[in-house]
């Protein structure tokens, strides 16, 4: 049952009687004061209808919820709603795609005692690493054709995959004696590098877009730079004006990345535009740090902050600004998101959350429950039309 009432439908179907009545009172009055009722009402209700649907209501679907103390990954989902991770299932560390069906378990390569899935498109091509007899190994998944193990760079001896666009090119690094370097994998399994980046002692892709854009991060001695890889070339994306590092976790077809930018104590949700332009998106009320975890085409930014009211999960969008996602589901009962995890090109959020214990985070006797402590509930937040 939805609880919300759609405010801009009743609303605007207000502001439209009122206009009716002002035209059909007008007789008495004079054309010129009409005009001017006429006028008025015209822009609130274009107004109206513009602040409403700058951040759409969702529809949410609880998914699954996954035992405290273990270790637990959510990561990556697409525009039907199946997101991917990894967490104790079956006695060990399993990959899974999970969506409104239920929790579907990849199988890893041979022999591998542990798996996770990090990216997932939407042919449901899914990525991650795999435990082999050395290190962890990346793969691909596809439901015709299995697990396949995506190799490493010539000399290496592990590997990991952590993003797949919907061309079947996927992202990540690849690890050895020489260090750990940002690579790619076509669709047909073919691994390059990426350049590097002056500096740095190692670089690794989190992201990519259906352009073949990486997004992703290079570690230098003291700090991290998020970097942007296009058409061949490595680029670094500065970190606010006084932070020290800056991370890139997500890119759009429009080239546009978002982030993180750091400073000791405190990170900041980025945006880069396509130019390299950064841009702070901000916190929720009375919190200080924040991190943008996914951007959608549209240029919808999700991700998590720290608020007045506990970590949260966030909604961004330029007219809108920031919005704790829990204000804009249709409806919510015993539970509180604190991490919107992902976002698919056509909108649909994977996010996690937990029992809703008490205002930041607190039980009803005092203790401070860590979100280790508490059973992670996953969910699937599909905007309304």
């Amino acid at each position: 049952m939805l609880l919300a009432v759609d405010a801009s439908t009743s609303l605007g179907a207000l502001a439209t009687r009122r206009l009716c009545l002002a035209v059909r009172s007008s007789s008495t009055a004079s054309i010129g004061w009409r005009a001017v009722q006429i006028a008025w009402l015209v822009v609130l209700v274009i107004a109206l209808t513009q602040a409403s649907h700058a951040l759409a209501w969702y529809d949410v679907t609880e998914l699954a919820t996954l035992d405290p103390g273990s270790t637990r990954v959510l990561h990556g989902v697409n525009d039907v709603g199946e997101g991917v991770g990894g967490s104790q299932l079956s006695k060990r560390p399993r990959a899974f795609i999970i969506s409104a069906r239920g929790v579907e378990i990849i199988t890893g390569l041979a022999g591998s005692d542990y798996e996770v899935a990090f990216g997932i498109n939407n042919a449901s091509a899914v990525v991650g690493a795999s435990n082999a007899s050395q290190a962890l190994r990346a793969f691909r998944f596809t439901r015709g054709g299995g697990v396949v193990d995506l190799g490493t760079l010539p000399g290496d001896i592990g590997s990991v995959a952590l993003a797949i666009n919907n061309g079947g090119k996927a992202t990540g690094f690849s690890t050895g004696a020489t260090g750990i370097h940002a690579v790619t994998w076509s669709q047909t399994g073919a691994i390059a590098p990426l350049p590097g980046v002056a500096g740095s002692i190692s670089t690794r892709g989190l992201a990519i877009n259906d352009a073949g854009q990486v997004a992703g991060v290079a570690e230098m001695p003291s700090s991290s730079r998020a970097t942007r890889w296009r058409s061949g070339v490595a680029t670094v994306l500065a970190p606010l004006p006084g932070d020290s590092s800056s991370e890139a976790l997500a890119v759009n077809n429009q080239g546009t990345v978002a982030g993180a930018s750091g400073a000791p104590g405190a990170w900041h949700a980025v945006l880069w535009t396509s130019a390299g332009v950064i841009k702070n998106i901000g916190s929720l009320a009375g919190g200080n740090s924040s991190r943008a975890l996914g951007i959608s085409e549209p240029g919808t930014v999700v991700g998590t902050s720290e608020s007045d009211k506990g970590t949260r999960a966030f909604a961004w969008t330029a007219a809108s600004g920031m919005k704790d996602l829990n204000d804009l589901l249709a409806w919510r009962a015993g539970f509180v998101l604190t991490h919107a995890v992902a976002v698919s090109a056509n909108g649909v959020i994977l996010a996690i959350g937990h029992d809703d214990v008490a205002d930041k985070d607190h039980a009803a006797d005092g203790h401070t429950h860590d979100e280790h402590e508490l059973e992670m509930r996953i969910f699937v937040l599909t905007p309304r039309s």
